[in-house]
Parts: C-alpha cells; structure tokens; sequence
C-alpha cells in the first residue's frame, strides 16, 4: 500500500488534517496549514487558486492521486484538497512526497521557503554574516 496515503490516514486518525475548499483555505489563511495535498484531477480553477494562495503564504504544495484516493486515504468519500496541520506529519509526507519521481507527484514549493532559499544563497555568495543581512534588512526569525 502507499505509504504516503497510509500517513495521510494517520495524520487524519490523530486530528491533523482539515479537508474541503473552503476549511484548507481557512486554514492556510489562519497560518495553521503545514501543507496542502490537492488531487490531480481537481479542476483547474482549484488547483490555480491553492497554487496561488499556498505561494503567498508559504505554504508547500503537493499534487497528488486522484479525489477518490486522497478521500479513501481519510475514511471519507471524495476530497480534492487537504491541508496537513501538524508539522512532523507535514514534514515526513513532504520527504515521501520527495522520493517519488516528478511523474507520480508534483510538488510547489511555498514562496516564503524560496525566498529565504534565496536569502540563504545570497548570504553566501556575499560571504555576509547572517546576524549583519537580517539586522539590515530588519528580518525577524522566530
């Protein structure tokens, strides 16, 4: 059986996950989402919307499966998006996710982790102190 569906369902057992449009957008809205996991025949509208929104709050994004599968995974019927609440579940699906090859999964990083990706790298390409780049540009790390 899948593993990553299999920790979509625990994760769901344990009360780490919210389903459907309107309760993953909350989600990501109110900071909560640690990553959101939409079925690839989602419609385009939603997938653009989630790619949209997970972007501008940081949020990874995993394209995955279809609707019945993701729904089966949690004991439910269909679900075309869900968001993992809980960092370690988030994390270890992202790693998952991360193994299998681009035609199985896509994965869309969120824009806050690309731009301290960039931050990272101009840091060292700058050969800056870390403490020097934050304090000038007034970043708070917490």
């Amino acid at each position: 059986q899948d593993r990553i569906l299999s920790m979509i369902g625990l994760a769901t057992r344990a009360g780490a996950v919210t389903s459907g449009e309107f309760s993953v957008d909350k989600a990501i809205k109110a900071g909560k989402a640690r990553l959101v996991i939409i079925a690839d025949d989602a419609s385009d509208r939603t997938k653009k919307g989630f790619k949209d929104s997970c972007s501008f709050y940081g949020v990874p994004l995993v394209i995955y499966k279809d609707k019945e599968t993701l729904g089966h995974s949690m004991g439910k019927q269909f679900r075309a998006s869900l968001a993992i609440l809980d960092t370690g579940f988030a994390d270890s699906l992202l790693k998952k996710c991360r193994e299998l090859s681009d035609s199985q999964v896509e994965i869309i990083e969120g824009g806050l982790s690309i731009f301290l990706r960039r931050l990272q790298c101009t840091i060292k390409f700058h050969s800056f102190s870390c403490n020097t780049l934050i304090t000038r540009h007034r970043i708070s790390i917490s």
